[in-house]
């Protein structure tokens, strides 16, 4: 058995090392239209020999360091493969000239029962603290009022 997994092993190897080289090439930023068609049958073979050399994981003369290396290659081509572009400016752009309206007007029901709740418990601050003189009591330090009522608070120090 260990013979057909070493018979497996080398016939598969130039594919990995084709995969790699083709990975390198992409990270340069240097890939032909074919290879970048190559490159994604590479990745869906090295896949699968992964999945393959893990179902033999205990027996002997499978090496972990080969395991690792094609777990490691797999994961940089998919991280090549399935990379996301960066964000642009246009599409920021794009986004505040027609997406958030969109979604400002989808939600607009929600967005003013929010504004509601918000307005309704700001007036109800408002009036108690403006009607309760100990309210203000409960959210401004005494050592505050004190100089308030001294006076004391927003005047300038004077110079000796």
């Amino acid at each position: 058995m260990a013979e057909s997994i070493h018979k497996f092993i080398e016939s598969r190897r130039p594919r990995w090392e084709k995969l790699e080289t083709t990975i390198q090439s992409l990270e340069r930023g240097r890939l032909s239209a074919s290879e970048l068609i190559g490159l994604t049958r590479l990745y869906r073979e090295a896949t699968a020999d992964l999945a393959r050399l893990q179902t033999f994981q205990n027996q002997e003369g499978l090496e972990d360091e080969l395991k690792t290396y094609l777990n490691h290659l797999v994961a940089r081509a998919y991280s090549q493969i399935y990379r996301s572009s960066p964000p642009r400016t246009a599409s920021l752009w794009r986004f505040l000239r027609s997406g958030f309206p969109a979604t400002f007007r989808q939600t607009l029901p929600w967005t003013l029962l929010a504004l509601s709740a918000f307005a309704i418990g700001l007036t109800y601050g408002f009036i108690t603290a403006i009607s309760d003189s100990s309210f203000v009591a409960l959210i401004v330090p005494p050592q505050l009022i004190q100089k308030v009522e001294e006076g004391q608070f927003g005047s300038t120090p004077s110079l000796p």
